[in-house]
C-alpha cells in the first residue's frame, strides 16, 4: 500500500503462503484478499493493519480475485470449485457461494460496477478462438454480455468510478477505454501496458 504519491510502500499482510488479490471495500476499511496460509488459496477479509478479521471461503478449490459491491455486502471473485475458472458471488458475511457465469471454460478478473443501479460485474473470458475478450455478467439475473470480439486479445477491465466507462489491456498495443456497452473503443496509452486501475477521484 502507498499512501500518497512519493510515499513508501508498505507491506500490509504478512501471512505465510500467498498474500494476493487486494480489493478495498468502498468504505475503505476491509480488504478482501486471498491467503494460503491455513494451506489452501481461500478469501478473507483483514483490516488495514492487516488482521484478519474473517475467512469467507472454505472450499478444496482455488478462490481468488475479490471485487466488492458497492455497498459493500457482496464480493464477487473467481473459483475452480466447479472445473474450470467462474465468476461466482457471495455475502461479505460469509455464506455460500453462487455462481454467476457457466459459458467458457476460463472466465477471470472480475471488476464489479460502482454503480448501486447497475448490478453488473465486468470480466475477462478465454472465447473459441482461444483469445481472451471483455464480458459483463448482471448479478441479478446472470444475463451475459460480450464487450469485444474479433479485435485481438482483451483483458484486465476496470469500471472507472462513475460506472460508464470501461478501461482495458489489449493485445492491438496499449491500454483502452470503452464504453459500458462495448462501444467508441479507443486507445488512449501505446506501449506495453497491463492491468488498469482508476483513482477514486
Amino acid at each position: 500500500m502507498i499512501r500518497a504519491p512519493g510515499a513508501r510502500a508498505q507491506r500490509i499482510s504478512r501471512q505465510p503462503g500467498l498474500n494476493t488479490g487486494g480489493a478495498w471495500s468502498p468504505d475503505g476499511q476491509r480488504i478482501a484478499v486471498t491467503l494460503s496460509k491455513d494451506g489452501n488459496a481461500e478469501l478473507y477479509v483483514i483490516d488495514p493493519s492487516g488482521h484478519v478479521l474473517r475467512r469467507l471461503t472454505y472450499d478444496p478449490a482455488i478462490d481468488t480475485s475479490p471485487t466488492w459491491s458497492p455497498d459493500g455486502t457482496r464480493i464477487a471473485f473467481v473459483s475452480d470449485r466447479g472445473g474450470s475458472p467462474q465468476v461466482y458471488v457471495m455475502s461479505a458475511a460469509g455464506g455460500a457461494a453462487r455462481r454467476l457465469t457457466f459459458a467458457g471454460s476460463y472466465n477471470q478478473e472480475p471488476d464489479w460496477c460502482p454503480r448501486r443501479e447497475t448490478p453488473l460485474v465486468a470480466f475477462t473470458g478465454r472465447d473459441e478462438r482461444g483469445a481472451y475478450d471483455i464480458f459483463t455478467v448482471n448479478v441479478m439475473n446472470g444475463e451475459v454480455a460480450r464487450l469485444t470480439q474479433g479485435q485481438g486479445s482483451n483483458k484486465s477491465p476496470a469500471w472507472a468510478p462513475n460506472g460508464r466507462l470501461l478501461a482495458f489491456s489489449s493485445s492491438r498495443g496499449g491500454l483502452w477505454l470503452m464504453t459500458a456497452d462495448g462501444l467508441n473503443q479507443q486507445q488512449v496509452f501505446r506501449g506495453d501496458a497491463r492491468t488498469p486501475a482508476w483513482s477514486r477521484r
